[in-house]
């Protein structure tokens, strides 16, 4: 089993490292510069004289202004109500009145509520019953399907099976004489496949795969972290800031 040893930084040294770069460094933010006055003292004198709570309106002056928020202008508010007015008269020239579609209407389906409910059976449109005919035709009963009954089926199983079948499988010993011993019985090895993994639970031994004929000792690589100390840290970080 080879042996490599590194080196590494885990989260105690992460976050010396975040408190170096706090530190060291004032965060750039966007539009502004570091060793610049960006705000002048007009803009001060400015908002010194805005009230506590003021906001901008923007008036428009068009009644087709998309805009949920602007203002209406006096000049369009006037517009707005003679055209109201115009309504009213030309309504009452047609003797309208008070049948408002929101009140006679309330599915919006383009017909009076009333006239909805002469189409319905018990307030039910007619559509949603079942007919005496239809159910006539409707008889209990099993349902026993063989499996080429059913599209795909067959197909299916034999691919989840081909599956099944294909894959590697493990086994866990306690030691490798334990693994040896199980080897050795010619029952158990007919059903082995090439690639089959052998795990010891003993943690210094090291695990085996089935080549197809023998167990081959499985190659595993074990890396040795050893973690820098705050005091690398200081020096390495000094190093590169002097």
């Amino acid at each position: 089993m080879a042996v490599n040893e590194n080196r590494g930084i885990n989260a105690n040294g992460l976050s010396h490292i975040m408190q170096w770069i706090t530190n060291l460094f004032v965060k750039k933010e966007n539009g502004k510069g570091l060793s610049s006055n960006d705000y002048t003292l007009d803009e001060k004198v400015k908002l010194a004289g805005v009230d506590t709570g003021a906001n901008k309106t923007v008036v428009s002056d068009s009644l087709s202004n998309p805009s949920t928020t602007d203002a209406l202008s006096a000049h369009q508010g006037k517009v707005l109500d003679e055209k109201i007015n115009a309504i009213n008269t030309n309504m009452g020239n047609l003797g309208g009145g008070d049948m408002m579609k929101s009140a006679y209407d309330t599915d919006g389906d383009g017909k009076v509520n009333s006239a909805d409910d002469a189409d319905k059976l018990g307030g039910v449109a007619a559509s949603e019953y079942v007919k005496q005919t239809d159910l006539e035709n409707l008889a209990p009963g099993e349902h026993n399907h063989d499996q080429s009954d059913i599209n795909g089926l067959e197909g299916t199983i034999t691919t989840l099976t081909e599956i099944a079948n294909g894959k590697s499988m493990s086994k866990v010993f306690d030691t490798a004489e334990a693994m040896n011993a199980w080897l050795s019985d010619s029952e158990n090895t007919k059903n082995l496949k090439a690639g089959d993994v052998f795990l010891i639970r003993a943690a210094d031994v090291p695990d085996y795969w089935w080549d197809g004929s023998s167990a081959q000792v499985l190659e595993t690589t074990k890396v040795t972290i050893e973690f820098l100390t705050n005091d690398e840290i200081d020096e390495i970080i000094g190093l590169a800031t002097n």
